[in-house]
């Protein structure tokens, strides 16, 4: 059975650390980056000032997935509180179990709780699946490119 709960990054940041590794080594995230070397400090860091959200879907007291949101003032709109997805991850012996969605419904709610205004996610589009955001809400607002210059 999947439990979901906020967690605190100082506390379970291994685990996290783990799960992430592992989806970037198999999966094509790390193809054209360099090694992935997480700064969990300064997500900690983050998280104790409030701009962190984090919340972990268990099996047992094994993490199976976790969704991270940076939550921040809109800079462009200083009366408006926004939150970004920096980190959606499953482990693949849980996927299509729709644990990403109840995570981010859990975050979702625990955010406007919060006072958030807006959440916004990203996608890889070179990944070849359908992205559940628009089935979720969400409305697509803008593209963004990337472009290496080191």
């Amino acid at each position: 059975m999947t439990e979901y709960r906020h967690i605190m990054a100082i506390t379970h940041y291994r685990q996290m650390n783990e799960l992430v590794h592992d989806y970037f080594d198999k999966t094509q995230a790390k193809e054209n980056l360099p090694p992935l070397d997480m700064d969990w400090p300064t997500y900690i860091e983050m998280e104790r000032n409030g701009n962190v959200v984090v919340v972990g879907a268990y099996d047992n007291e094994r993490l199976v997935g976790f969704v991270m949101y940076v939550v921040a003032p809109n800079l462009h709109h200083r009366t408006l509180k926004c939150a970004a997805c920096d980190i959606i991850g499953v482990r693949p012996e849980y996927r299509n179990q729709h644990i990403a969605r109840h995570l981010m419904a859990v975050a979702e709610k625990r955010m406007r709780d919060a006072g958030v205004h807006y959440i916004s996610h990203q996608f890889r589009t070179d990944y070849e699946t359908e992205p559940l955001f628009g089935k979720l809400g969400y409305d697509l607002i803008e593209q963004c490119y990337r472009k290496r210059i080191a």
